[in-house]
């Protein structure tokens, strides 16, 4: 672009023809690369300070793509400049183009540190780097304070440059000291929050508006997603969003009523969406030797220094020879000029130029390129005025000169100039930062809590681990899957923990807001939901809260035959101060016991549990909640709400009291509750003396066993046969328990 005249002075070419010149001239890439190239250097919210200045559609932070090359225009920024300037100077190294028709410089002579104010990001062959934007008089004022302070700390640094500036603004909302640390070691992650302001409403209404965004986030993505939000419900605060930008960032987001706390909105907008981000930074970099390298920020700055010094030293050698040839080609005007008649002759009777170079160099005592010049010189240049010129041209010249080699041979007065072009560059392009480091202001935080709709729903789980949330359940209209069956349906609030509980012996815990499935058909697979492995399946699902007045206390219950009579009898004994001397002991009021749940496997082994642990979600993999033996799988887990025990096998029923089984407090192995004939254990149930067991023989037969009328055992024991075998085995509901769905308290079996 400098090259074909695109400079800031110039008008607009196309940018057909400054892709055009680089594909011919330079780099023979593809036209689309080297025109995204452009594009991107011209647009005023990717690069903090554009090289290009485009005319026509370069893209926009909605993700737009520019126009056509033949429809844009550009040439290069005032600031684009900066990195040309010293070119002609001869400050840098030239290499052969691609061809060798043409020659590029390997490296330009910029004035201003383009890697930090412009940054960089690129993956190379085991490595990267990522290197935000700046601001340029920070990037300045930190550059001059290392001239004069060689040994400056990182933190002295850091007192001048707040951090990144994005072009997009935003807010970084990482500690201080982290910013150091990380600038320190040059690796590290920021913390960018876009922006956003409160505009009061008639009526006392607020409506929130985003001003600004993270840099490098799409502004119709995120306003996507804030409508997915929305219309998923879990916004319940924002009716709408709406995109009014025009030329700045402005997304509005209209809040429920008057009572919404806007800030509250934000946190989870926040946590859920692009207007908070992480900017992983990484300073690694091709030092002057071509090796790459991590560098600090301080090490980065003290590069460009040195190459900035190399560039100025170079512009004033060459400044140097300049004058020193251009004071040799006076000293031969000067010469002429005292027989100026001798000199007119001495052309006028040659017979060619070489015959008159010649006798000029012997007449006047001239080298060749002093006798060329002469012979150039135009003959208005010979009139006194002419001549006066020329000498006090000779005269500033030599005194310019005299300049340049005491500052050439001064190190301080070297790094002075360098000094000088810093200010320079900073009073021409300096300008105001736009991101705002909010470090050590409290921040917003977002709290779940706020944000949980709390409602009635009912949780569908099948059999074959289908589930899903509605607001109502109807058995009626419940669409099911050929072969598969309701295994539960948990009437719960969106606040409770819903648990998941497999064959695996592993229960999966999740709030019940935060299931996200479908309420629509047969629901989503739960395996959608958490990690299951091959073969899992799901064999019970309980909410974390039981119905109050269901719970008996069994840990302190004695076990002996007495305690074992009275629970027969449907008798509990409670013993809170057991093994103390109750004689001395003085009366104590008893604590409500916890709710308990028990889990049993096929083999007969399990324990109990508090119910209290399933309060706590797990992470998608769930927990370990009883450790199988081989070829071992549990068959339910259940709430303890009756003193006794009923577990069936193929051919026995076993009645032992609650009373002796164990409660852990973690994962383990249990105990033998049963010893079961083959196949295993069917089911169980909790039950007490007034229950009815429902009994289907292999036969198809139905019968009812009176819990009353059945012997009791100790745990361990293989239970009473029960002639015909057992093929189902259930509880027969009492009179007073409701079986409609729409109005249970909670809890729900098979």
């Amino acid at each position: 672009m400098e090259t074909i005249g695109a400079r800031k002075a110039a008008r607009h070419v196309k940018s057909a023809r400054v892709v055009g010149e680089v594909i011919g001239k330079y780099h023979p890439h593809g036209d689309a690369a080297v025109y995204d190239a452009m594009v991107r250097m011209a647009q005023d919210f990717s690069l903090r300070y554009p090289l290009v200045d485009g005319q026509g559609n370069f893209g926009s932070v909605d993700g737009d793509g520019a126009a056509a090359m033949r429809y844009t225009e550009a040439k290069l920024s005032a600031i684009a400049g900066e990195l040309l300037a010293d070119l002609k100077a001869q400050t840098v190294a030239f290499t052969d183009n691609y061809d060798g028709t043409l020659t590029e410089p390997a490296i330009l002579p910029a004035r201003i540190p383009n890697l930090l104010v412009n940054g960089s990001s690129g993956i190379a062959v085991g490595m990267a780097t990522n290197i935000p934007p700046h601001n340029l008089t920070e990037i300045c004022d930190a550059l001059i304070h290392l001239i004069g302070n060689e040994d400056a700390s990182t933190a002295e640094i850091m007192a001048r440059i707040k951090g990144p500036d994005f072009p997009t603004g935003g807010q970084i909302i990482t500690s201080a000291e982290e910013l150091k640390e990380i600038y320190r070691r040059g690796k590290g992650s920021i913390r960018v929050r876009g922006e956003f302001e409160i505009e009061p409403l008639k009526r006392g209404r607020k409506q929130l508006v985003i001003t600004s965004l993270p840099y490098s986030v799409n502004k119709s993505r995120l306003v996507e997603k804030i409508a997915d939000l929305i219309l998923s419900k879990k916004l319940p605060m924002v009716t709408d969003v709406k995109d009014e930008s025009a030329e700045g960032v402005r997304i509005v987001l209209e809040l429920r009523d008057g009572k919404v706390v806007p800030e509250k909105v934000m946190t989870f907008l926040y946590k859920h969406s692009d207007m908070e981000i992480n900017f992983p930074l990484n300073f690694t970099c091709l030092t002057p030797l071509a090796t790459p390298e991590r560098l600090s920020i301080k090490e980065v700055l003290n590069h460009f220094l040195d190459f900035r010094k190399e560039v100025v030293v170079g512009k004033l050698e060459f400044e140097r020879d300049s004058l020193e040839k251009r004071i040799h080609i006076l000293q031969g005007f000067m010469k002429i000029f005292v027989d100026l008649d001798a000199a007119i002759a001495i052309i006028r009777v040659a017979e060619d130029r070489s015959e008159a170079h010649e006798n000029l160099k012997v007449r006047f005592d001239l080298d060749d390129e002093q006798a060329k010049a002469i012979l150039d010189l135009r003959l208005h240049a010979l009139v006194r005025m002419e001549i006066s010129k020329i000498g006090e041209e000779r005269t500033a010249k030599e005194k310019r000169l005299k300049q340049i080699d005491t500052i050439l041979a001064s190190r301080a007065k070297i790094w002075r100039e360098v000094r000088k072009e810093i200010t320079a560059v900073k009073k021409a392009y300096g300008d105001k930062r736009r991101t705002v480091v909010v470090a050590g202001r409290p921040q917003l935080t977002y709290d779940k809590e706020d944000f949980v709709v709390h409602e009635d729903v009912y949780v569908v789980v099948t059999r074959n681990g289908w589930l899903k949330r509605v607001k109502s359940y109807d058995p009626r209209t419940q669409l099911l899957k050929e072969g598969d069956e309701v295994l539960a349906v948990i009437n719960a609030n969106t606040r409770e923990t819903i648990a998941f509980f497999s064959n695996f012996g592993k229960v999966y815990c999740s709030r019940i807001y935060d299931l996200d499935v479908s309420g629509k058909g047969y629901g989503d697979p739960i395996q959608t939901v958490f990690n299951f492995q091959d073969e899992e399946k799901i064999v019970t699902a309980l909410p974390s809260e039981s119905e109050p007045g269901a719970v008996f206390d069994i840990s302190f219950m004695i076990q002996t035959e007495e305690a074992v009579d009275k629970a027969e009898h449907g008798q509990l004994t409670f013993f809170p101060d057991m093994g103390k001397d109750t004689e001395s002991s003085e009366p104590q009021e008893h604590q409500p016991p916890p709710p308990l749940c028990l889990v049993l496997t096929r083999q007969g082994t399990g324990f109990c549990f508090e119910r209290s642990t399933l309060k706590e979600p797990s992470a998608r993999g769930g927990r370990t909640l009883i450790r199988l033996r081989s070829g071992d799988e549990v068959v339910a887990v259940r709430p303890v709400q009756r003193p006794l025990l009923a577990i069936a096998t193929n051919r026995r029923v076993l009645l032992t009291p609650m009373a002796q089984v164990n409660v852990l407090a973690g994962t383990g192995r249990g105990i033998k509750l049963i010893k079961p004939d083959p196949p295993g254990v069917l089911d169980f149930f909790t039950v007490s003396k007034d229950d009815y067991l429902l009994i289907q023989s292999k036969k198809g037969k139905e019968k009812e066993l009176a819990v009353a009328e059945q012997p009791i055992y100790n745990r361990g024991a293989k239970g009473a046969v029960i002639r015909g075998g057992i093929e189902q085995f259930s509880l027969k509901a009492r009179e007073e328990e409701v079986e409609d769905p729409e109005s249970a308290s909670g809890e729900s079996y098979d």
